[in-house]
């Protein structure tokens, strides 16, 4: 697997190639400049792209990762250290693979990679996902839209209910939190009885206390869930 890094920070640009080694890939090249990446990175071929969203240039990570996908069908993934839903809104519809918090630790990294490699970039409508990329709740007498990959995690309320949780927002939807997890991508993992996580927003596990963390809220690891959700971690 050759992964190909676009990053302007050198600090993280120096974590990135470090864990890309540990975890056993090959480095295919790098960048820290969008408007010099295309070129590189159509030229060394990687069998997947990291890229930070803010880039300096012409291009930046989203414009960039637009051009990666459509002329070169190579998967990205972004990496991020800004929380900022408008942004992450636009860098959706360039169909990233996964999201990484930076700095980029060797766990998340080993999954992310995992996700995009089993999934790769396919614009074939017969090849498809079947997975959708949207839900839909009932709220009194509204259906509304809730994007697939801003869902941050799920947590049971009561038999017959699931909160979801997209940024800062809750939005209650009737039904099993088991039956909604079935109608998510292989991304969303179950970690307790009554949490489900999105793995492309899990910032660290706390394993004194037994709980992953996203965005600072603290969600608790059944003993049950542990080894698939460690399994997802360190498969490579």
């Amino acid at each position: 697997m050759r992964i190909f890094v676009v990053e302007d920070e050198e600090i993280h640009l120096e974590v990135a190639i470090m864990n890309i080694k540990k975890a056993g890939y090959e480095l295919a090249g790098y960048c820290m400049n969008a408007d010099e990446a295309f070129q590189k990175i159509k030229d060394s071929k990687p069998h997947i792209v990291l890229v930070d969203i803010a880039l300096p240039g012409f291009l930046n990570g989203i414009t960039l990762s637009e051009k990666i996908n459509k002329e070169l069908g190579i998967p990205h993934i972004f990496t991020t250290s800004l929380d900022d839903d408008e942004v992450i809104k636009q860098a959706v519809k360039t169909k990233p693979k996964a999201y990484l918090n930076k700095p980029i630790s060797l766990g998340n990294l080993k999954a992310a990679i995992k996700i995009a490699s089993e999934n790769p970039t396919d614009e074939n409508p017969e090849n498809a996902k079947t997975k959708p990329q949207l839900i839909f709740t009932k709220i009194g007498d509204r259906l509304v839209k809730i994007p697939v990959d801003d869902i941050k995690y799920l947590k049971a309320d009561g038999d017959n209910h699931t909160s979801v949780f997209t940024g800062n927002i809750e939005i209650s939807c009737r039904t099993t939190i088991k039956q909604l997890l079935k109608e998510l991508p292989e991304f969303f993992v179950q970690i307790h009885r009554s949490v489900v996580i999105n793995i492309n927003f899990l910032d660290e596990i706390n394993e004194l206390n037994q709980v992953a963390i996203i965005n600072k809220k603290e969600l608790p690891i059944g003993r049950k869930y542990k080894k698939d959700l460690y399994q997802l971690l360190n498969k490579i």
